[in-house]
């Protein structure tokens, strides 16, 4: 069974969950989770953040994530000088067959980010290419909060997740859809890492599929009408996306040029 490495203190705690724990194994943990969250929450800029916690999504037991979260949640509501946070703890699990999307694809960005705490990889809320509509919004939620804590390795992590799930969409009618792309730039500001995780692979696709040739057909038309239908959502974004493909279309005039006068 794979160990949980804690991030400030190099002893590691058995993945299991608490009441099979030493009573001094899950003192430490608390008292790593408590100091973690002390540390970074001691800020008096006001803040809003309301988070539901769920579970289905977690990829450490259910019940440390779930134990985990509330004594965050604890933690945090303690500290005066914390900025608001609205904490609902939801202890069932949710599952693939959830018929409500906002309830699938709420994602528990306390549980994912404890995860890191623990180096565990981060799960998407789905391994089914026709479910990840909506993990994109997701996953900029956590990487907010990670911003904010200052989990710079969470961050990162954040970001290589959705760029793989962009990658693995790309030839799916959601790569991305319409409604990640505007919720995104709702969220995000100018200069967003999210921002340019999402066009940098908007963009590669598009020169995948050579967007602004004619003459496509079968998949590749689907293709191309799937991403022409996302990439023109928003201007900003669409402007964006067009000019980081010319800016890769120079860089390859660039060395083609480069080589022939080295040749010559």
């Amino acid at each position: 069974m794979r160990k949980a490495a804690l991030c400030e203190k190099k002893s590691s705690l058995p993945m299991m969950p608490p009441d099979t724990q030493s009573k001094a194994e899950s003192e430490a943990e608390a008292c790593h989770i408590s100091e973690k969250v002390e540390k970074i929450s001691n800020n008096k800029t006001p803040m809003n953040l309301y988070l539901i916690v769920r579970s289905h999504v977690f990829e450490i037991p259910k019940d440390i994530a779930i134990n985990a979260s509330k004594l965050i949640a604890n933690t945090w509501s303690a500290n005066p000088t914390a900025r608001r946070i609205t904490f609902t703890v939801e202890d069932k699990d949710g599952n693939d067959n959830d018929p409500d999307p906002e309830h699938f694809y709420t994602v528990d960005v306390v549980a994912h980010l404890v995860g890191c705490m623990y180096g565990n990889e981060l799960g998407c809320p789905t391994s089914d290419v026709d479910r990840h509509s909506g993990c994109l919004v997701a996953w900029c939620k956590v990487y907010k909060f990670a911003r904010y804590l200052e989990m710079e390795e969470a961050c990162e992590s954040v970001l290589a997740r959705i760029a793989k799930c962009l990658g693995e969409r790309k030839f799916h009618r959601g790569i991305p859809t319409g409604e990640e792309v505007v919720e995104i730039f709702r969220m995000t500001g100018e200069g967003s890492d999210v921002r340019e995780v999402l066009v940098d692979a908007m963009a590669k696709m598009g020169q995948l599929w050579n967007v602004v040739g004619e003459g496509h057909t079968g998949d590749t038309r689907d293709c191309v009408e799937n991403w022409l239908r996302s990439e023109s959502v928003l201007r900003e974004f669409q402007e964006a996306v067009r000019m980081r493909i010319w800016e890769g279309v120079e860089e390859r005039m660039e060395r083609i040029r480069e080589d022939k006068g080295g040749r010559g």
